[in-house]
């Protein structure tokens, strides 16, 4: 955490520095940017050692362009998700951005390139086209984790362990999406600090301080910090709020709620109970873990959570229903993608930020869950095998140079405004951000048993048991997760 804050501090002040200046003195500003961050550790005595990238001294690309693609901001609204940008604009994430490319381009002697596709959904044919048509058009693709599974079932994806000095051990890779994501040791997806739109995708607990404050409630931080953040806490500051407040005998879209939220929650609070729907065997092959008894005691507490009570409000009704609310300062706790974490200046209350729980006190982490929409790393398969080792070097360079710049800025983009720039929102902010994890049941779906689950627990009025679930469709979730690994497994 000191390491952090350190280089924390370090990059605001070069991010306010920078974005002072006129256009004409942007290249020297970046140029200048490992000086001052070389200085203040210098200054500092407690300051770690730095973790460095390992790349090829003296790499020289003789002006390669590198192109990326994704998805266009102004369709892709919920996530950030620009890998470049042509100048710097005053956006504190954007101009950090700016400085790390036009740093690693100089260095590596490279031009960066990124296209965005104008309709999200037609990306995985448009590299599934070129890929299979033996066309090498993209270097580094972003897609939404959800439309992978065919990415990967249909060879187009390729392993990225055979980029050299790609170093899934830095923190500039997050660990879970490599060790979760991977079949048959094989990995061919990964989120990184190379872009950050992943970061806005992890589902999280919005809380009204006000509310907090006016209820006489414990401070969400000092529970989190204390440990005692549970499923059982939650629900019980949930009640306490919860409140019938033009007294007609129900509560409604005039009352106050303890909790707004939808069916995504429910694989929120599993994974934040150290639960997956699949996990891995010794061979690196996944196992289905819903039949495990500590799983279905979770899920069934996780079903009471969301369906017992009036304090819990569970819909897809997000923009008409509980943004108001809960701006409205009805709403205790909201549970959301982090992205909302800006939507909410506007509000004249403060807010914060919180992990969703745990199950019980003595489990030690805080896990969080990201939504499917998160787009990740792939590298089209149609890369020719010489261009390996200049792209394993250029995405090592991005990431370990997004995880020094951009990560602090990230974090800065997310408290600005009404949200408290104090240390405890930045503890809580990088907490959740280190520990968001992947679930390769939930991504691929087997016999349709994310949706499944999700319909037993967020509905009241369901009368099948988890235990009956279990009975009727493992035989088909076990058929269609056999021939996916057959698929991958196989020779080529």
């Amino acid at each position: 955490m000191k390491k952090f804050l350190i280089v924390l501090i370090g990059v605001f002040a070069v991010l306010i520095f920078v974005s002072c200046q006129n256009k004409s003195e942007q290249q020297s500003d970046s140029n200048n940017m490992d000086a001052k961050n070389e200085v203040a550790d210098e200054n500092n005595s407690e300051a770690e050692p730095e973790i460095v990238e390992v790349l090829p001294e003296g790499a020289d690309y003789g002006g390669h362009v590198f192109n990326m693609r994704s998805y266009d901001e102004n369709e892709y609204t919920w996530n950030y998700v620009n890998l470049d940008v042509e100048a710097q604009n005053g956006d504190v994430l954007d101009d950090a951005m700016y400085i790390r490319n036009r740093k690693i381009e100089e260095k590596l002697n490279i031009e960066i390139k990124f296209t965005a596709i104008p309709n999200a959904g037609n990306l995985p044919a448009e590299i599934t086209k070129l890929t299979q048509s033996g066309i090498h058009e993209y270097d580094a693709v972003f897609m939404r984790y959800l439309d992978i599974p065919s990415i990967i079932s249909n060879r187009i994806a390729l392993e990225l362990q055979k980029l050299n000095y790609v170093d899934f051990s830095k923190p500039w890779w997050n660990e879970s999406s490599v060790r979760d994501l991977s079949i048959s040791n094989k990995v061919y997806t990964a989120d990184s600090d190379i872009g950050y739109a992943s970061k806005d995708d992890i589902w999280v607990a919005f809380f009204n301080k006000k509310l907090i404050s006016d209820l006489e409630l414990e401070n969400p931080y000092n529970i989190v910090k204390n440990g005692d953040w549970t499923m059982d806490k939650m629900k019980e500051m949930s009640r306490a709020a919860s409140q019938d407040l033009n007294g007609d005998g129900v509560i409604g879209k005039d009352d106050r709620y303890g909790i707004l939220t939808n069916e995504e929650n429910i694989v929120g609070l599993l994974n934040s109970c150290g639960l997956k729907l699949a996990v891995k065997d010794s061979d690196d092959l996944p196992v289905i873990e819903i039949t495990d008894a500590r799983f279905q005691d979770v899920f069934m507490k996780i079903k009471e959570f969301m369906t017992e009570g009036d304090d819990i409000h569970s819909a897809y009704d997000h923009d008409a229903f509980q943004r108001p609310i809960f701006l409205d300062n009805r709403g205790l706790f909201m549970t959301e993608i982090l992205k909302y974490i800006r939507d909410f200046r506007v509000m004249d209350a403060d807010f914060g930020v919180v992990p969703l729980p745990k199950y019980t006190k003595a489990d030690t982490t805080y896990y969080s869950y990201i939504a499917l929409s998160s787009p990740l790393l792939i590298v089209p398969a149609a890369l020719p095998e010489d261009a390996y080792e200049k792209t394993g070097v250029i995405l090592e360079a991005l990431a370990a140079e997004g995880y020094r710049t951009m990560r602090p800025a990230y974090i800065e983009k997310s408290i600005q405004g009404k949200f408290a720039r104090d240390e405890e929102s930045i503890e809580s902010l990088e907490m959740i951000i280190e520990n968001a994890v992947y679930d390769i049941g939930c991504v691929y779906n087997w016999g349709s048993m994310a949706q499944n689950l999700k319909n037993i627990a967020n509905n009241k009025n369901s009368t099948k048991s988890l235990a009956a679930y279990i009975e009727s469709d493992i035989d088909k979730i076990n058929a269609e997760m056999q021939k996916f690994i057959e698929n991958i497994v196989s020779p080529e």
